[in-house]
């Protein structure tokens, strides 16, 4: 079990390394098949956290945890991967970042409907809040209309949120 006081460091290297896949999907979507890129990322996930499972001893997964992640992968090691690549041959890295800031909302959404997850009025004051910027801002960019990138947006905006809502709850165990 990790200390308190770790958590805000390893939380902003996750949310930096987030933010980042979008650039780096752009940079190499024009001469990689999303097809590819989808499970690479997924390799080179698993190569990058091997090591720190097996140095902090982590337990294997049990029988009912495993197809529980049977259900988690799909949504956020395939579809995710595999739309966000699809959006970023036809969009901006900025446009798809500010679409995704409604993800925050998505995943409470599917929270909310799939593990039954309440949040405070505040949370989503914050959240509509937030989501509303984002749309607006991605609006704002005046891509001509909602085109074949924004379709793959939405596609990895729902992968992401379903996926991590189950992955909320499969974490409670």
């Amino acid at each position: 079990m990790l200390r308190t006081g770790k958590g805000m460091p390893l939380g902003l290297i996750g949310v930096t390394a987030f933010g980042l896949t979008l650039p780096a999907t752009r940079f190499v979507a024009p001469s990689l098949d999303p097809l590819y890129i989808g499970p690479g990322r997924a390799v080179v996930a698993a190569l990058a956290a091997a090591p720190v499972l097996a140095l902090t001893r982590q337990r294997v997964p049990t029988r009912p945890e495993l197809m529980r992640l049977a259900l988690v992968s799909p949504c956020v090691v395939v579809a995710f991967p595999i739309f966000s690549a699809l959006a970023m041959e036809r969009v901006p890295a900025a446009h798809g970042g500010a679409v995704l800031g409604v993800l925050p909302l998505a995943t409470a959404l599917a929270g909310r409907v799939i593990a039954h997850e309440r949040a405070s009025a505040g949370f989503w004051l914050v959240a509509g809040l937030g989501a509303l910027l984002a749309v607006g801002y991605a609006a704002s960019e005046g891509l001509g209309g909602l085109g074949d990138g924004d379709l793959a947006l939405l596609g990895a905006l729902v992968a992401a949120a379903v996926g991590y809502a189950l992955g909320g709850k499969l974490s409670q165990t």
